[in-house]
């Protein structure tokens, strides 16, 4: 069938499965904008308008498909017993298997079906990979992950589910595919029973890159995803390559992944959101969160996430930006900035530049850490750190470039005291050990209760950010590289790479250009005050200074006394 029949088959479908379907709106072929499907309003559509509404039956997750109910409703048991991705990836593939003998192949045809049809980065050529570097992003993409749930599920449970033939169907690329399909595309809908009645919720699409799964945004299959309400991105990245396909059973999960028809034909856009999904206890309802004007096409959100991450989970980007961008930087760069500036500054201690590692692992297993961090589960020691513009950086970075700051600017009032203990820093509990843990404490008190950094802080954060700046392109960095305007033409994956560098480089030079602190929301008020490194010194070094006098009188007495 063409593009158009596929379209109107399902529009029928649609019709004749839901409660309601507003006739403001239609199913449109957005393809010269590199948009797949979307919906476009026929009429002006009030805000709180409600656009479809349905019945949980026709969302397809473990609960509804067609593979729990074999084998006397027994595989049920086993499904429930993989994780969320694992158990959705077998029976969305039996659905694609079943093909015109599934009850919801009307919907399911308009979806993605094969890697060809995904233009997300782990489908990429290894060349067009290496545009996006030195972004993170490549190094989120979770293809090795994915292969190792593989091999879990197929042909093992395939056989254990009764279907020794899934696993000829499920072979590994259209694994990847289902994979990607389930990525950029379901939502996270709780069990009827965690909706108190009367209640409502909204509809979440969480994406973890443990699957690597992607959305195609261009060519002729596509529907752009759906409504992701992700609740805090900084939570949802450092999961990324831990949870999900690496997860526990769903047994007491209180929601199922699934798979949304209609909802998931939405687009996204951080900007242009202006619906989106809310569900209570019998039925899934769309509707308008804004006033929408006719012609104006319908769009949700799959939250507050950059170009890089859009790019990595559903195959496209925003331009000119998303309105979250942000830039990593990778602990690596943090380890390396202060291994030299040790280096340098102390030339004569034996393996100085060792004393980082040592430092970084003592701030990681910080036991006052642990007791006054409620919010971080993953402390402070990460494996990268995300800088957004505007100057907005993550807590987590700016208390642990705190404490190394303070801590080299330490060190360095007195070269033979830091000798000294360099000489004791792998012993357990000793005086290097005891000195750090003061620092750790007062870093966190100036921090989190008067809102206080040092112009330590500031001068380290920005030599930092310029060692990042250094890892980027030249013609990125100085902006030299034209960028794209509008969709007019399909985008290379070299043209998509550099709005997504690009976007990064902003949001470091952003950190140089003085943005940082940046002001509170709706205020000429900074987040943070910037003292002078010597004030806070005084109070860090104190108990030293008052051990060092104590030695002076005590060595005076004995000068006396002989």
């Amino acid at each position: 069938m063409s593009f158009e029949q596929d379209t109107e088959r399902f529009d029928l479908w649609i019709k004749n499965h839901f409660s309601i379907v507003s006739r403001k709106f239609r199913i449109a072929d957005l393809r010269d904008h590199s948009q797949g499907r979307g919906l476009i309003a026929t009429e002006d559509i009030k805000k709180d308008e409600t656009l479809f509404e349905f019945s949980r039956d026709h969302i397809i997750n473990v609960d509804s498909a067609t593979l729990g109910q074999l084998q006397n409703r027994s595989n049920k048991e086993i499904l429930i017993s993989l994780n969320q991705w694992e158990a959705l990836i077998l029976c969305l593939a039996y659905e694609l298997m079943l093909a015109e003998k599934s009850r919801w192949w009307d919907y399911l045809r308009i979806l993605p079906q094969t890697i060809d049809k995904f233009s997300t980065p782990m489908f990429w050529k290894d060349e067009d990979l290496g545009f996006l570097k030195p972004s993170c992003v490549t190094d989120r993409l979770g293809k090795q992950e994915a292969e190792k749930t593989y091999f879990k599920l197929v042909p093992e449970y395939c056989i254990k589910l009764g279907v020794p033939e899934l696993a000829k169907f499920l072979t590994i690329n259209q694994f990847h595919a289902v994979a990607s399909l389930i990525m950029s595309y379901s939502f996270d809908v709780d069990h009827a029973e965690e909706v108190s009645e009367g209640e409502e919720e909204r509809g979440e699409n969480h994406a973890d890159v443990q699957d690597d799964v992607q959305d195609d945004v261009q060519d002729d299959v596509q529907d752009d995803p759906q409504t992701d309400l992700q609740t805090d991105l900084q939570a949802d990245l450092q999961a990324d390559l831990q949870t999900d396909l690496g997860a526990e059973s769903i047994k007491f999960d209180t929601y199922l992944k699934s798979m949304v028809p209609l909802a998931d034909t939405l687009n996204a856009n951080t900007t242009l959101v202006n619906a989106t999904l809310h569900y209570d206890q019998e039925q899934l309802v769309m509707k308008a969160i804004k006033d929408i004007k006719k012609d104006e096409q319908i769009y949700n959100t799959y939250g507050d996430l950059p170009n890089s991450e859009i790019l990595r989970k559903y195959g496209y980007i925003e331009l000119p930006s998303s309105a979250a961008e942000f830039a990593d930087i990778p602990r690596t760069v943090l380890v390396d900035f202060y291994k030299q500036k040790y280096t340098k500054t102390f030339p004569t201690i034996k393996n100085v530049h060792h004393l980082v590692d040592i430092l970084i692992q003592q701030i990681a297993e910080s036991d006052y850490l642990e007791e006054t961090l409620d919010d971080s589960d993953d402390g402070i020691v990460l494996e990268r750190y995300e800088v957004y513009a505007n100057g907005e950086l993550i807590p987590e970075f700016i208390l642990l470039l705190l404490i190394l700051s303070t801590l080299f600017e330490s060190f360095r009032t007195d070269s033979k005291w830091f000798r000294k203990l360099c000489r004791h820093m792998d012993k357990f509990e000793g005086e290097f050990q005891i000195f750090v843990n003061r620092v750790i404490a007062k870093c966190y008190q100036l921090l989190e209760e008067r809102s206080i950094v040092t112009d330590a802080f500031i001068d380290d954060l920005k030599q930092i950010v310029q060692s990042r700046l250094d890892q980027y392109p030249e013609k990125i960095v100085s902006s030299e590289c034209i960028l794209p305007k509008d969709f007019s033409l399909q985008l290379s994956n070299k043209q998509i790479a550099d709005v997504v560098l690009s976007n990064e480089v902003r949001c470091l030079q952003d950190i140089l250009d003085g943005k940082f602190p940046p002001n509170e929301d709706g205020s000429e008020e900074p987040k943070f005050e910037v003292i002078s490194n010597q004030k806070f010194l005084k109070n860090v070094l104190k108990r030293k200074r008052e051990d060092d006098e104590k030695r002076s009188e005590r060595k005076n007495r004995r000068v006396q006394r002989s």
